[in-house]
């Protein structure tokens, strides 16, 4: 897998614990559930 320490946040933007989980998504914690303004040719770009 590889050790990536630089890495701190998931793409929801909540902090990786020190067991970093596979993909860019770390499991549990709070959900954020995605919008119509997250999502299709209207979101934001960042």
């Amino acid at each position: 897998m590889g050790s990536y320490p630089a890495v701190e946040l998931d793409l929801d933007g909540q902090r990786r614990d020190d067991r970093k989980d596979v993909g860019a998504d770390e499991r549990g914690g709070h959900r954020v559930p995605l919008t119509t303004a997250d999502v299709g040719p209207g979101a934001p770009a960042e």
